[in-house]
């Protein structure tokens, strides 16, 4: 076998195990680092998912080279006792048999990891001729935005003069070249948003120039045509690409000395430009989630650390090329009416609406219950200010029904508003299209937005089963620093439940037939659906959940540790013994 080849193999086989555990101790160290720091330690790491493979399998793995002259070979016999060769251990280490299987399917390895990597690199090599032609048919800009952007670069201290040339494509702008950058701005935007709007743009955009992005971008895209095979390399390189957009924002911000004015520049740009940039380019524009945690972080005094836990699926699937196992996570559904659901699902189905995006949000907002009244007035399943409900058809306030169909209609609208984005979209249910345009995202619409759209991507609201007798089912969901109990109980008689939080009670209702007939209760089992709500326990304390008839002596407990956006039960009260 060829020597190239050969250890080009086994780099790429290391690069398996070696990129995992890479990424992982990125993501560990990522959460004690914020801002530069964490973007040079993601960075080195991208760096050394490529060089290390390479190494190891340089040191560990050249052919060994042929003798220089001819061996003699001289055969002994030794008259000893043969023993069967199933009961002979194995004399050759298991990575050593590990090596010699791997060994001949290296070669094919190599042609397929070549196919794909040539692949990515006339898609990179593209990408970089386009922006060559863009910058080459990019008209120079008015003197007075010259001037402007002049300006902002002094504030920067940049030494180097930066061209701005128009153009007629793309979405938003962008900076092109190293030894000689140039930003370039679509024509329309000139006319399209504000001066001081469109400065603080530029100022975004010169950020990318002062930090040198433009080569980390063509680095990094390198690195993702060689290693385009490992999912958690990707992972690793989105994070790098969000934080360039974080720090450009935070060096943008500081040289305008407001940051609010590019965060509502940049919620005004998303606004205007439904198509995606160039994805090659440094980006100024994100989509959706993205968008709204730039804009979040620019209005927040408090730096904004990354979760690693959602690397451990990816991590999980180089290992399966090795291991032929990998583990999926599990969600927890959570129960709802049968009739509720088929209601609910209707009701999406005519105004062209996501059915589990509508059962999410019925849940969030009510819990299911149509008689649900916020303190500010808003009812119902949706929980739907009056006036809103009135201004999309509900004649009738009184009427669940209607009121639940003006919040649909209202939700198709945001939806249609900021054309299809579907986190906008709830946003600004919860805080209006006003404060979310404004760039004044309240605390409770940012937590209310994430548990629906937790409960959307985890398609969590599912149709529920019929209760066995004396079954008692649940879901906990925190709503700040408070906890919501939904309670689903078959019950007979008077039924007390109480939730203890170390063992001191925090709550608790009676539910049932309020007219039991002695010690077997009234005939016939019924169902209640209780919601109690209670100040949350202190981090890592359990709740306790009891329930107990005290005349007929049924009873029984559970204990649920709240350390989930929500999170559901179920126990089975038992007969007393006699």
């Amino acid at each position: 076998m060829n020597a190239g080849i050969q250890i080009l193999g086994w780099a790429l086989l290391h690069a398996l195990w070696q990129g995992c555990l890479l990424v992982l101790l990125a993501a560990f160290c990522g959460m004690f680092l914020t801002g530069q720091l964490r973007h040079r330690m993601n960075a080195l790491a991208l760096g050394l998912c490529l060089i290390l493979p390479a190494l190891t399998a340089w040191h560990f793995h050249q052919p060994v080279p042929a003798a220089a002259g001819p061996v003699e070979v001289t055969e002994q016999v030794e008259r000893t006792p043969v023993r069967s060769l199933s009961h002979q251990p194995p004399s050759v280490p298991l990575l050593i048999r590990l090596e010699s299987a791997l060994q001949p399917l290296l070669p094919r390895l190599v042609a397929l990891w070549a196919l794909g990597a040539s692949i990515m690199a006339l898609r990179l090599g593209g990408g970089l001729a386009l922006s060559l032609r863009w910058k080459r048919q990019g008209l120079p800009a008015p003197g007075p935005w010259q001037d402007a952007m002049d300006r902002v670069a002094k504030r920067m201290d940049l030494r180097r003069r930066v061209p701005l040339l128009l153009s007629s494509r793309g979405g938003t702008p962008v900076t092109l070249g190293l030894w000689k950058p140039v930003v370039l701005m679509p024509a329309v935007l000139l006319t399209s948003l504000p001066p001081d709007y469109l400065e603080a743009l530029l100022a975004h955009e010169l950020a990318h120039v002062r930090r040198l992005d433009y080569l980390g971008n063509l680095i990094q895209g390198i690195i993702e045509a060689l290693l385009f095979f490992h999912p958690a390399v990707w992972w690793l390189s989105a994070r790098i690409r969000t934080e360039r957009e974080e720090l450009a924002d935070e060096l943008a911000a500081q040289s305008l000395g407001d940051p609010r004015r590019l965060a509502l520049a940049l919620n005004a740009l998303d606004d205007l430009q439904p198509d995606l940039r160039p994805p090659i380019f440094p980006a100024l524009a994100a989509r959706g989630g993205r968008l709204l945690t730039r804009i979040e972080r620019l209005l927040s005094t408090k730096p904004m650390a990354g979760s690693p836990w959602g690397l451990v699926t990816l991590l999980l699937l180089p290992c399966a090329v090795l291991a032929l196992h990998a583990g999926a996570p599990s969600t927890t559904p959570i129960p709802a009416p049968t009739a509720l659901v088929a209601q609910i699902d209707a009701l999406a189905a005519k105004e062209g609406l996501d059915p589990q995006l509508l059962r999410s949000m019925a849940w969030v907002e009510s819990g299911f219950s149509a008689k649900a009244k916020s303190p500010l007035g808003a009812m119902g399943l949706l929980q739907v200010m009056p006036a809103t409900a009135e201004a999309y058809g509900a004649k009738d306030l009184n009427d669940p029904a209607q009121v639940m169909a003006a919040g649909a209609k209202y939700l198709r609208f945001l939806l249609d508003r900021y054309q299809g984005d579907v986190e906008k979209a709830v946003t600004a249910y919860n805080c209006g299209e006003k404060a979310l345009d404004g760039g004044q995202i309240t605390e409770e619409a940012t937590r209310y937005r994430t548990l629906v759209m937790g409960v959307l991507k985890a398609k969590a609201v599912q149709p529920e089963a019929p209760l066995a007798e004396g079954e008692v089912q649940g879901v906990i969901r925190g709503i700040g620093d408070e906890l919501m109990v939904h309670l689903r109980i078959s019950s007979r008689g008077d039924l007390k439940v109480e939730l203890l939080s170390d063992g001191v009670p925090s709550g608790s209702v009676i539910v049932g037939n309020k007219e039991p007939a002695g010690k077997q209760g009234v005939g016939l089992w019924e169902e209640v659906r209780p919601n109690i709500r209670i100040k949350a326990p202190k981090a890592g304390a359990p709740l306790s959940i009891r329930a107990a008839n005290p005349l007929t002596g049924w009873r029984g407990e559970t204990q649920v540790l709240p350390d989930a956006p929500w999170k559901t039960f179920s126990f089975r009260m038992e007969e007393p013994k006699p």
